[in-house]
């Protein structure tokens, strides 16, 4: 009795991570895909990118097979706009990767710069499916966000010129198939941007259902503490820097941190991003000229992990970033940052009543001091938590990877029906 082909079930998936976080983030996603038998592989653009964005050595570590894309006769220039220049030698480049037809989708971590925009456009007009998952949050553009008319103008410039040579644009709108958001902020977020609805797919996080799904267990808060320089036992305001708030900026948050962290008893602690430079001892410096004590404010970078940071604080300070989603997991109260100058804005207070959003610097010292000292306000934003973790990410019910491969089989599996015709 002849047996059915089912060589024609297991589709070729290649995983195209174009920053250093892309391969952790993904993992998850290509580990739900081979479970289900597919192949899966990872291709390293290097040749292709400056070195800030290497991706071989994440690559490497995760065990899968991969290869490294030849740059052909594409090379990286001095300027954006040199390398934009040279954008028919990397569509060549990428022709002769695709010229094997051994892909049946794409699945890419960001689709805004030039090297990912290109192989983007190019894998499309090939006929072969792309799929973005975007690297943490996706937001609504903040409406008070105001460029100085000098970076105005330069911007207007930049943008005109990058449409020009198709480098740059918004995310999402390289002509992706198919987008694989975390969050129904994202999805609406996409949509409002002029993205069609029905390649948006709200699929919640890997990373966060992990998270979700472990056991509570408790950490050293002593030993912790001690590894980031805080004061054992005292209430900690965490502030989560994002590397689009300028230096003045953050001294004046963290005058107000420490302002209402007195009020409370607390210290403050601000950690800056691991891949943001910065002299933690100029800020230490600084923050001994402010009169503030070396046990009311510290300040750190790599010492622990962003959800270490959540499990130890008291408070959580933000603006935009996926640490917010940490603190609803883990029930920290949220305050929101709303009058700094950012692109964007996110709203779980008002959307859920999952946070306090401060307008004004006022806002957040009264915030911090609130929270430090009133249960009530605690829990009320910890039911808001409840409610906003189970319309933004599916409740982190575990199943995540799950409708991600569902969503890219589906796509594959539409694009070979529409082949075969």
């Amino acid at each position: 009795m002849e047996q059915p082909d089912r060589s024609r079930d297991v589709c070729r998936i290649w995983f195209v991570p174009t920053n250093t976080s892309h391969v952790g983030k993904l993992k998850p996603f290509m580990d739900a895909l081979r479970g289900r038998g597919h192949d899966v592989r990872l291709l390293c653009l290097d040749p292709v990118h400056l070195p800030v964005h290497h991706t071989r050595p994440q690559i490497a570590r995760t065990g899968y097979p991969f290869e490294v894309m030849s740059p052909g006769r594409y090379r990286q220039g001095r300027h954006w706009l040199i390398s934009a220049a040279r954008r028919p030698r990397l569509v060549e480049a990428i022709r002769a990767f695709l010229a094997g037809g051994r892909a049946d989708a794409f699945v890419f971590g960001a689709d805004t710069g030039l090297v990912s925009r290109t192989f983007v456009q190019t894998a499309h007009a090939a006929g072969i499916p792309t799929v973005l998952v975007p690297d943490g949050l996706v937001l609504p553009r903040n409406p008070n966000y105001r460029l100085p008319p000098a970076a105005r103008i330069s911007a207007a410039i930049a943008n005109a010129v990058g449409r020009l040579v198709q480098a740059g644009g918004a995310r999402g709108a390289s002509g992706v198939d198919l987008i694989l958001v975390m969050s129904e902020t994202g999805r609406r977020a996409l949509a409002a941007a002029g993205l069609s609805p029905d390649k948006i797919h709200v699929v919640g996080s890997c990373e966060y259902d992990a998270l979700a799904s472990q056991a509570p267990a408790g950490i050293d808060e002593t030993a912790l503490a001690r590894r980031v320089g805080l004061p054992p036992g005292r209430p900690v305001v965490l502030f989560v820097h994002q590397d689009n708030i300028d230096a003045e900026a953050t001294r004046r948050v963290v005058r107000t941190l420490v302002a209402g962290a007195r009020r409370g008893g607390g210290v403050a602690l601000l950690k800056f991003h691991p891949r943001l430079e910065q002299d933690l001892e100029k800020w230490r410096t600084w923050a001994r000229c402010e009169k503030m004590a070396p046990d009311e404010a510290a300040f750190i970078r790599g010492e622990c992990t962003s959800v270490e940071a959540v499990r130890l604080c008291s408070v959580c300070v933000t603006a935009y970033s996926t640490v917010a989603l940490e603190a609803l997991l883990y029930r920290k109260p949220l305050v929101l940052v709303q009058y700094l100058n950012l692109p964007m804005r996110l709203e779980y207070g008002r959307e859920y009543g999952a946070a306090i959003e401060a307008e004004k610097p006022e806002d957040l010292e009264e915030a911090i001091a609130s929270l430090l000292t009133d249960g009530a306000l605690r829990d009320r934003l910890s039911r808001g938590a409840k409610g906003a973790l189970e319309k933004e990410v599916g409740g982190l019910d575990g199943k995540s990877a799950e409708r991600m491969v569902e969503s890219l089989i589906g796509l594959v599996q539409r694009a070979r029906a529409a082949k075969g015709k």
